[in-house]
């Protein structure tokens, strides 16, 4: 059997430095056909143990690690939603963490199955834990002025 892991990347960017980076994007990649003018809206609710094992392992840097969330795709709270949970809840007691939000905008290569995410508007709550609330009480999680580019890629990144 042949496995491929996943590789990940993260970057802090600041808005300027995203956009001018979309523009060049947009010359070599194909964007998401959910991108819209303005990228699509992300809500997770993400799941960990009593102790916080999976945050824990995160910090810890563990390449293979649970990460379990339900994920919502939303234009509007009334509209249909895509969900998708990652990971196994089996043989330990998870409970509802935090709930994060944020705007997307996103493109992809068939390459290595290459996708380059723009995050942006990162926004948390840990006080509710209502996935599909359109009133959540949110606190930025960073500078309005910056966001998160990742780079997710399969075995190498082509140049």
């Amino acid at each position: 059997m042949n496995e491929v892991y996943r590789q990940e990347k993260k970057y802090f960017m600041t808005l300027f430095d995203m956009k001018k980076l979309s523009g060049q994007l947009d010359q070599v990649m194909i964007q998401d056909a959910h991108n819209g003018a303005n990228g699509y809206n992300i809500r997770s609710l993400y799941f960990d143990t009593i102790n916080e094992r999976d945050y824990e392992a995160k910090i810890d840097g563990l390449e293979l690690r649970r990460k379990i969330r339900l994920r919502i795709y939303l234009l509007k709270y009334t509209d249909p939603f895509a969900a998708e949970c990652y990971g196994l809840m089996h043989m330990a007691c998870y409970r509802p963490k935090t709930i994060v939000e944020y705007k997307r905008k996103a493109y992809i290569a068939k390459e290595n199955k290459i996708r380059i995410t723009f995050d942006h508007q990162i926004q948390a709550t840990e006080s509710c834990m209502e996935l599909f609330s359109p009133d959540l009480n949110m606190c930025p999680v960073l500078d309005p002025f910056n966001g998160v580019l990742e780079v997710k890629y399969n075995g190498f990144l082509l140049s």
